[in-house]
């Protein structure tokens, strides 16, 4: 029984819906990241056009945040937008549709922008760090591109943005175009998930700490922590300031400083319950999907909240 069957027979009682759906239409892409765990070069895709249509059913019957992962937009992933928005206004539903984008095709969902509720570019650090975490010269000025086009056509972009040892250099003059293009960041040290490659990975605890330092001294901003190792590292820099609350948006914890810079922390664990990853298959891979994070048993966690 999937995770969508699970819900649905009330089989995980203490969660009536989950927050997130994160769909990844494209299993290809047209950069190569360090960083990246997915093995997205050279997929063969079916003949066979993916049903989406239990998905989509089950993100608007419960409300549920839809993140369309596109890595680039190809006719795969306008296929699932416009079949979503289409069953959606059929249905007199609110839409909750996100969309994540390297900078080189999001404006073929054009059309579609003004039903968007928001969208992610992803930039990863200055312009050599960015391009070298990504593989492929010029990438960082295409996403920029993208940043400003969207800012011209009155939308709000999102900086989607990792923090590894490839991009802390040179973090400090991204910080600074970030904040002359007054858009919003969220930011996120690279976790060690799957066959990602280990020169984007921190190795010992000393670079965990030089990097949230420089996340937690700049701009205004989301930094979300998924590894209690990065919780350890934060507290560190904050010591007594490193007062948790509840956060809602998402079920995890954070933390607000005086800065406008926001912590957020939410285990891998959790967010196996509050959120699906959906294949370009259109299967469920929160249950299949490995991670090489260290066991966090009971005593830990409260240890990384406390």
């Amino acid at each position: 029984m999937n995770l969508i069957q699970q819900w649905a027979a009330g089989v995980l009682k203490d969660n009536d819906s989950p927050r997130r759906i994160i769909v990844t239409p494209e299993p290809n892409c047209n950069l190569e990241c360090s960083h990246c765990y997915f093995a997205h070069q050279k997929v063969k895709l079916s003949d066979t056009p993916v049903d989406w249509i239990k998905v989509i059913d089950f993100a608007l019957k419960h409300d549920t945040d839809v993140l369309v992962a596109g890595r680039i937009v190809t006719d795969r992933v306008i296929r699932f937008v416009d079949q979503y928005l289409q069953i959606a206004q059929a249905r007199g539903t609110q839409t909750k549709l996100s969309v994540v984008d390297n900078g080189y095709t999001i404006n073929r969902l054009e059309r579609y922008f003004p039903r968007i509720d928001s969208f992610n570019i992803s930039i990863d650090g200055c312009d050599e760090s960015h391009d070298s975490q990504r593989g492929v010269q010029g990438a960082a000025r295409v996403a920029w591109n993208a940043v400003h086009y969207l800012k011209g056509k009155g939308y709000d972009p999102v900086l989607s943005s990792c923090i590894s040892p490839i991009t802390m250099k040179g973090w400090e003059d991204f910080e600074k175009e970030v904040e002359a293009a007054d858009v919003r960041m969220a930011v996120t040290p690279i976790l060690q998930i799957g066959e990602t490659p280990t020169s984007s990975l921190y190795q010992s605890s000393h670079p965990r700490v030089q990097a949230l330092e420089k996340l937690v001294k700049g701009v205004p901003k989301l930094i979300q922590l998924h590894d209690v190792r990065d919780v350890r590292a934060m507290r560190e820099i904050l010591g007594k300031d490193m007062v948790w609350s509840q956060e809602n948006t998402l079920p995890g914890l954070k933390i607000i400083l005086d800065s406008g810079i926001h912590i957020v922390f939410r285990p891998i664990s959790l967010s196996y319950l509050t959120e699906f990853l959906v294949d370009d298959q259109g299967n469920i891979l929160s249950q299949k999907r490995v991670c090489n994070l260290e066991d966090l048993n009971q005593q830990e966690l409260w240890a990384a909240y406390s």
